[in-house]
């Protein structure tokens, strides 16, 4: 399912793609290619932002697809 996620400090639209299967459920920003939550049985697995500028304002790789 695709949703917004807001809108980056360069005025482009954020959307997040959750996918889920069984007891896992992943959601992935369009910035960057960036895992924004993982949750299996109900534990979140992923650390994670609640919206796009706590990955624009904090240093560090969050979510960072390698």
């Amino acid at each position: 399912m695709k949703t917004s996620f807001g809108t980056n400090r360069r005025g482009e639209a954020v959307s997040r793609y959750e996918i889920a299967d069984g007891d896992l459920r992943v959601a992935v920003l369009d910035q960057g290619a960036t895992v924004q939550s993982a949750v299996f049985d109900s534990v979140e697995v992923i650390l994670g932002y609640d919206d796009i500028a706590g990955y624009e304002q904090n240093e560090g790789y969050l979510g960072a697809t390698v």
